[in-house]
């Protein structure tokens, strides 16, 4: 059971995390140039309600399935809880900081450095989905 709960929130985070890196960020150099501070205020208040309780269960269940060991790899399962480090360490010390700046005004390099960065944590999500699936 625990390994199905990782499935899902890893395939839904990777789902989210590809439309963000597809649709939301590149959208945000479309904003106008006045309106751009409170849109960003508002998508990051709107994401915060979805991602945080999704992206905090999956660091909850990651680490109880890499604790466990049922699956018979424990050298995979503890690769799927170092990619949740990786997106954790991603989200605060790459995008975070770029969302802040942001938040001051639209920013050439810092939007420039939040599409790049995003990519860690996209890819990331999509190796633990691909993961957990062989682990199944």
């Amino acid at each position: 059971m625990i390994i199905w709960i990782n499935l899902i929130l890893s395939l839904i985070l990777t789902g989210l995390i590809w439309t963000i890196q597809l649709v939301h960020y590149p959208l945000f150099n479309k904003v106008d140039t006045d309106a751009f501070t409170n849109y960003i205020k508002q998508h990051q208040k709107l994401m915060s309600f979805l991602v945080i309780p999704l992206m905090l269960s999956e660091l909850v269940f990651a680490f109880i399935l890499m604790l466990n060991a049922p699956y018979g790899n424990i050298g995979l399962q503890i690769i799927s809880f170092a990619l949740v480090i990786i997106i954790w360490a991603s989200t605060f010390f790459l995008s975070v900081p770029q969302h802040q700046k942001l938040l001051q005004g639209f920013n050439q390099a810092a939007y420039e450095k939040l599409l790049q960065s995003n990519w860690i944590r996209t890819i990331a999500w999509t190796a633990r989905s691909l993961v957990l699936l062989y682990l199944i």
